[in-house]
């Protein structure tokens, strides 16, 4: 399980680990939980109402957005953790977040605008933009940089797409069906794994928080409609998957010698 350090997010002002890692996912959920008991909001309501989505989004995931922020600059991490430095991967695998974003279009096209507030959609684009920087910059920003200290790539791709999936396991918690949590965890685990291919792909995670943002902008405006989206964009975003999974050998093993050559880089200066 452990390999070399990633000597890409050594310039830091604290040096990168597993245990900060941590810290930064307990920080965000201590955040979540303790704004959820200020304003509770059950799950399945909050894309209901212009309230539930202030209370129950713009208002929690805004202020854990910002410790996370306050992390990384306590830290120094915002370079290593928006930035790879370059590019890795095959570049037809790009067809993978681009399919995602004809999926989430074709969404979109469903949606009855009309019977939205102007206020409903400003604050579901100000809180899913919140959701996709928060979340992006959390789990294959900060919790990414510090797994690289200690665990192979292959490993840091695992766990940051399978701790990503369970996260969503906490709207269990706020009233989602125990089933409908169960499917929920599955597919954001799969989501998670395009979503780090994609900041591999492109050289940066800016384009990984604008696909997440969309993807939940898309959810909001769907079920504030009480429309039921397109069913096949839910092959599209299958395809897409598993475009990305086939991708992964060749990321991760291109990571692999990055990271090497940065190493033995690093030992003959020193």
């Amino acid at each position: 399980m452990c390999s070399m350090s990633d000597t890409s997010a050594t310039r830091g002002r604290v040096s990168p680990s597993v245990v900060l890692a941590v810290v930064a996912i307990v920080s965000y959920l201590a955040v979540l939980t303790a704004v959820g008991f200020v304003f509770p909001v059950k799950y399945t309501q909050i894309a209901k109402s212009t309230h539930n989505l202030l209370v129950g989004v713009v208002i929690p995931v805004g202020t854990g957005a910002l410790v996370l922020c306050g992390l990384a600059t306590w830290w120094g991490w915002w370079r290593p953790a928006l930035f790879e430095g370059r590019r890795f991967g095959p570049t037809w695998a790009l067809i993978s977040p681009a399919l995602l974003v004809l999926a989430y279009l074709l969404n979109l096209s469903t949606t009855d605008f009309a019977r939205l507030t102007v206020g409903f959609l400003l604050l579901a684009a100000l809180g899913t933009l919140l959701v996709g920087f928060s979340e992006e910059l959390l789990m294959r920003g900060l919790v990414l940089i510090g797994l690289r200290a200690s665990l192979s790539e292959g490993w840091v791709w695992l766990i940051t797409s399978g701790v990503f999936g369970l996260l969503h396991g906490i709207n269990y918690f706020y009233g989602q069906p125990l089933a409908e949590t169960a499917v929920q965890i599955a597919f954001a685990a799969l989501l998670g794994s395009v979503f780090y291919a994609t900041r591999m792909l492109t050289g940066t995670l800016l384009i990984s928080m604008a696909l997440h943002a969309l993807n939940d902008f898309s959810a909001f405006l769907t079920v504030g409609t009480g429309s039921s989206g397109l069913i096949f964009t839910v092959v599209i975003e299958g395809v897409a998957e598993i475009i990305a999974l086939i991708a992964l050998r060749r990321i991760i093993a291109a990571k692999m010698a990055d990271r090497r050559e940065g190493l033995l880089s690093r030992t003959s200066t020193g």
